[in-house]
Parts: structure tokens; sequence; C-alpha cells
């Protein structure tokens, strides 16, 4: 099944409050279309997707935060294990979109055919987390035994790491996102006071201050 099916699925099951730290590329793409929201934090770079999501959500513990990672990204930073295992914020829900390949690289430097992975090769990223002291890894590969992975999530007040079996299939085509970084990380700080009640972002008062 899709990555995008997958998606499609989850933005309806997730509180509108909810804050999304997405992978590069495609997976930034789709969700933003099928979700679009000033609490998305997107094109996170390879290795830093579940990490910056981490820190969010120790940062803002009051607040539902979900990591859209992918093999290729949670390969390249597999320490982050060992950190979500041994302090597991419990408003914290990590995908992982497993497709088995380097998709964005495929296509740009590989036309002829998939760079795997190594989850291409046997490895077992699920395994690898509960390794790490991850109590609630689990993986899927249909969207009914996805629908109740994340709403077992949801309820159970704990952190999780889902995987995510997909398709290795060519990305659905959504329009581009039409902000760039620094807009969408200052959209994201006030979507942050918005539902958190508070400044972050320095007042114009504060500006003034600083600067006098």
């Amino acid at each position: 099944m899709r990555r995008f099916d997958y998606l499609k699925r989850l933005a309806t099951l997730i509180p509108d409050t909810t804050l999304a730290v997405c992978n590069l590329q495609d997976t930034t793409y789709e969700w933003q279309h099928l979700r679009p929201s000033d609490g998305n934090l997107l094109r996170q770079g390879m290795g830093c997707v579940s990490s910056t999501a981490f820190g969010v959500a120790r940062a803002l513990p009051k607040q539902k935060v979900i990591a859209l990672d992918g093999d290729g990204s949670m390969l390249l930073g597999l320490g982050m294990l060992t950190t979500l295992g041994r302090y597991a914020p419990p408003n914290l829900i990590v995908f992982i979109f497993d497709n088995a390949c380097y998709f964005s690289t495929t296509r740009a430097f590989s036309p002829g055919g998939v760079q795997p992975t190594a989850t291409a090769f046997g490895t077992d990223l699920e395994a690898m987390a509960r390794g790490a002291a991850v109590k609630n890894a689990i993986t899927v590969a249909d969207m009914k035994a996805f629908e109740e992975a994340v709403n077992t999530s949801l309820k159970s007040g704990e952190m999780w790491l889902i995987v995510v079996k997909v398709d290795d299939h060519l990305p659905e085509k959504v329009p581009m996102p039409t902000i760039d970084g620094k807009e969408n990380k200052y959209r994201f700080l006030r979507f942050v006071e918005k539902i958190e009640g508070r400044n972050i972002l320095p007042t114009e008062e504060e500006k003034s201050f600083r600067t006098s």
C-alpha cells in the first residue's frame, strides 16, 4: 500500500492541534497537501526527523507530537532509538514509513532502478527499537493494522514507534508547499504559541528593549 494512503487516513485520526515533524521531499509534500496546518514542521533533514520531534515533545509535554520519518532517515540516525527508549516522552508517536529504498535519491541519481536501504536485506527497525528499550514498537503492513495501531497509541498515554511497510511507489502528484523553511519555522512557532497560550518568540516590546 502507498504511503499517501496511510497519511490520508492518519490525517483523519489525529487531533487538529497535533504537531507533526515531517521527513524530506515527498512525505512533506503529501502530508501538507492532505493536512495543511501551521502545526506541520516541514522538510527536516535525513536523520533529524525523529530527533526533532523528540525535542518538540519534551519541550511541549501537553501537546501530541508525531514524527513522519522514513527508513533511510532513521537508519542514518539509529542512535536516536536509544534516546527514545530511555526517555520515551508519552506525547510522542514516531511513524517510520519503510519503503526499503532511498526513493528521493533514486529518482535523482538512479532513474533505472531503486537504491535499497538495509531494510530491503532484512534489517528490522521494530526489533532494533525494542533492543533499544522502546517498549511500544510495532510493524504494520495493511490499513486495518495501521488504524488499530494509531488508535491504540493515541489512547495509551505512552510513546509509540510504528513501522509502516509501504510500496516503493511513485509519490502522489501533489502541489509543493509554497513556504520556505524560515516562514515555516515562524508559522510553526506561532501555532505553538496559540495552542499553548503563551509567548515563545519575542514580542515587539521585548525586541525594542533588546535593541535599546
